[in-house]
């Protein structure tokens, strides 16, 4: 007695055994076999059953029938023996020769399904293709039932593989591991878009029996021009018979029979492409391989988003870290928002400079342990820092015991004279707190002396290939750094540009001119003394 054993495209098994002697099989449902197959015919095959011989006739199939791999010829009876494998579009029959126990053995999986009653299953499904579920044959209705779990099954396994995958190359990885597992493609290619809009393959995985000679082979630009154009997946089942204009002369040279595609789209922009092909003359893609290969790429595109949300993420974070490095917090929060940007490579601005550096430091590095410096330091500097970027400035770098700012840049700023003294003055007065703290904690204290210059200096990212920083350069910093040398303890000097563009905010007690080393003329300097206090009705606050 002969059955057969029906696998079809997506690799579903089921078994028939002969109950009658004529048993026709297509994509008809008024079929005894009834195949979800667009490369399967209405009306595609019969079989004629006797004691013990069976027949198969091609009933004019569009796509044809192969027996054993030879095609068959129309309206012809083919005798069949145990083994034969009958191949119409991507399904498989086997003929098998078993008795009805080992038959009714293998079909006891299927009976729960089969036991239901339709009204139980047809209240699940909605749809099939175009034909409504009231109108499927128990079989069909079964088939489609187990197609669209195995879809849900993959998509369900597909994000959890890559719900926590943050790598791309991992994402890709997982994807052509998918994809080899659910469809019978032998080569996988993942194509993403650069920087300059083209798709450029970037993960690639084949079968182990793919020919060496044959990996390199070319990718169809005209089915991923299609593809990218429609923005959907694209099935051709086999090429050279598929009447589409895109089945293109060069995959026949190729060797390749059948191709499948599929988008990538990220947050609904079109980020790549999964390309997977045949080259077997005895093997097709289906309608089935094409719904399995969308849905990977659905998980693929959601995993792609994720993992550049989260790439980009980190760039952000480590942005701000650089710049919260010299930037005051309101102007690291416009350049992160991209309401402003920082001029790169150097650009001529004016600005003012502030050097700030501890008087007697070098003694108290002699006579103090190492640990109790570091710790005078770093509350020193925590201190000058959040009054420069409270007057927004820019804290340029820590030299030693000193540190270098400037005002104005990386933003204009028409008023950085005037916050650069105003931060002066304010370091000045909380030194006086500062100290005192400092000798509760049994730790030495500090007087800072300070020089301020305004003029015009090159801004921007200075440095090597390996290695940059934004920092200020010219003459106006050179003088700013003399001035803060001249300067005693507690003693803020600033230049007479500085001091003219000041206003009345602050009292100033003029030095006169004094010869600066490496400047040729000698440079009117002053000393500020005092700041009209408004809360005060302008009167005078000094030291």
């Amino acid at each position: 007695m002969f059955s057969l054993k029906i696998t079809s495209g997506d690799q579903h098994v089921r078994t028939y055994e002969f109950t009658k002697a004529a048993v026709t099989v297509g994509r008809e449902t008024e079929n005894d076999i009834v195949l979800d197959d667009l490369r399967v015919s209405r009306h595609h095959l019969l079989f004629q059953a006797e004691t013990n011989t069976l027949r198969v006739t091609d009933l004019n199939s569009g796509n044809g029938t192969y027996l054993n791999g030879q095609r068959m010829e129309i309206h012809t009876a083919r005798q069949l023996q145990e083994g034969d494998h009958i191949k119409l579009g991507s399904t498989v029959i086997e003929i098998l020769d078993v008795d009805t126990a080992r038959l009714t053995q293998a079909d006891q999986g299927l009976q729960p399904l089969l036991q239901k009653l339709p009204s139980s299953i047809y209240e699940t499904v909605v749809s099939f293709g175009d034909q409504p579920a009231a109108t499927l044959t128990k079989e069909l209705l079964q088939t489609e039932l187990e197609k669209k779990a195995r879809v849900l099954k993959l998509f369900y396994e597909l994000s959890l593989k890559l719900g926590t995958v943050l790598s791309e190359q991992d994402i890709y990885e997982h994807v052509l591991t998918a994809v080899l597992n659910v469809t019978p493609a032998v080569r996988v290619v993942i194509l993403m878009k650069d920087e300059d809009g083209d798709f450029l393959p970037t993960a690639m995985r084949w079968r182990p029996e793919f020919p060496l000679d044959s990996r390199q082979l070319p990718i169809s630009q005209t089915v991923l021009t299609r593809v990218a154009s429609q923005r959907a997946g694209l099935l051709l089942a086999e090429i050279g018979k598929d009447a589409m204009p895109y089945s293109a002369h060069s995959l026949l040279l190729t060797g390749t029979r059948s191709v499948i595609a599929s988008p990538i789209l990220a947050s609904n922009e079109l980020v790549g492409m999964i390309y997977a092909d045949l080259q077997d003359a005895l093997q097709r893609f289906s309608p089935d391989d094409l719904e399995l290969l969308n849905t990977i790429a659905i998980q693929a595109g959601l995993a792609v988003n994720t993992a550049k949300a989260h790439e980009r993420l980190q760039r952000q974070a480590a942005a701000r870290m650089r710049f919260e490095r010299f930037l005051p917090p309101s102007v690291v929060d416009a350049v992160m928002r991209g309401t402003g940007a920082l001029k790169l490579g150097g650009v001529r601005q004016d600005i003012s400079v502030l050097f700030a550096d501890i008087r007697g430091f070098t003694t108290l590095s002699e006579t103090q342990p190492p640990e109790i410096i570091v710790e005078m330091l770093n509350r020193y500097f925590s201190l000058a820092s959040e009054i420069i970027f409270q007057h927004n400035g820019t804290l340029d770098k820590y030299i030693g015991d000193g540190l270098f700012a400037f005002f104005g840049a990386p933003y204009e700023d028409p008023e950085h004279p005037l916050k650069a003294v105003r931060a002066a003055w304010e370091l000045q007065q909380a030194l006086a707190a500062f100290n005192e703290s400092l000798q509760r904690d049994l730790l030495p204290t500090v007087s800072v002396g300070i020089g301020i210059n305004t003029g015009t200096a090159l801004v921007g990212y200075i440095g090597s290939e390996k290695r940059t920083d934004y920092t200020a350069i010219g003459d106006t910093v050179n003088t700013a750094a003399r001035l803060e040398s001249m300067a005693q303890g507690g003693q803020i000097l600033v230049s007479e540009t500085t001091c003219q563009l000041i206003g009345k905010e602050f009292d100033f007690r003029s030095l006169g001119s004094t010869p600066l080393k490496g400047k040729a003329q000698p440079l009117e300097i002053a000393e500020v003394v005092g700041f009209r206090d408004p809360l005060l009705h302008g009167k005078t606050v000094t030291h």
